[in-house]
């Protein structure tokens, strides 16, 4: 009898250890902001799609569990979620191929405004299509946190001029281009703080660490007569403008 106990307690634990040594990254695992923050891995957009329209179940598979960092725009706020379009993201005639349908705690949520920009860390538990779009790719994420509204951002200055708006307002203008994975993504950001961008040229690979808000998808047409759309953001706070 003894020994039937002990051949039972002996299993009982051998149990108890498999059951403990799954996947810390499983969705639905606590996991702390600093450690996300410390794991996370660039979420790469480009990538995320390409996969997605190959095999959308493989997709899912890859990325399911996976924690990414990245900076992006808030589309749509609800109670405890938020939409967030990522700032790095493929995108269709201006239209964004990648969303993240982010859970959030509702001290963060609250810190957030339509269109405000921000850094943030969040587990994949699902990949799906893109909402209210026949085509892209969604990442749902359950567990999620505000990194900063703070963000920086890099690219190669295409040009420098001067935006007047419609009531007269004239902000110092920088149009960036950013290129992954051989696609070109131009950015513009008016400085309505004001702020001098003396000391930077055409050609120079500049970072911009600012609080900013996404303004509108832009069409322009370059001197060859070829169309392109630009990610406008209105710049509100400077913190800094450094060649990277």
């Amino acid at each position: 009898m003894k020994k039937l106990f002990s051949t039972l307690a002996l299993v009982m634990c051998l149990s108890l250890c498999a059951c403990g040594g799954g996947n810390d990254n499983q969705p639905g695992t606590a996991i702390t902001k600093d450690d996300m923050v410390n794991t996370a891995e660039t979420l790469d957009c480009f990538a995320v799609l390409s996969d997605y329209e190959g095999n959308p179940i493989n997709a899912k598979e890859k990325y399911t569990g996976k924690i990414f960092s990245f900076e992006g725009y808030v589309e749509k706020i609800s109670s405890s979620s938020v939409t967030i379009i990522p700032m790095v993201t493929p995108h269709k005639s201006g239209l964004v191929s990648v969303e993240v349908y982010l859970t959030l705690d509702a001290n963060d949520v609250k810190k957030l405004s339509t269109n405000g920009v921000a850094t943030f860390v969040g587990q994949v538990s699902d990949v799906t299509g893109c909402r209210n779009k026949s085509w892209g790719a969604g990442l749902e994420m359950n567990v999620g946190y505000l990194v900063d509204d703070i963000v920086p951002f890099e690219g190669k200055v295409k040009q420098i001029t001067t935006l007047t708006t419609m009531d007269g307002a004239r902000y110092p203008y920088v149009e960036l281009s950013k290129t992954v994975g051989g696609n070109e993504i131009r950015y513009s950001f008016a400085f309505t703080d004001g702020t001098d961008t003396v000391g930077i040229s055409e050609g120079d690979n500049i970072i911009i660490t600012a609080q900013m808000k996404f303004k509108q998808y832009t069409k322009h047409t370059d001197i060859k007569g070829k169309q392109y759309y630009t990610f406008e953001y209105y710049v509100n706070t400077t913190n800094s403008i450094n060649k990277a």
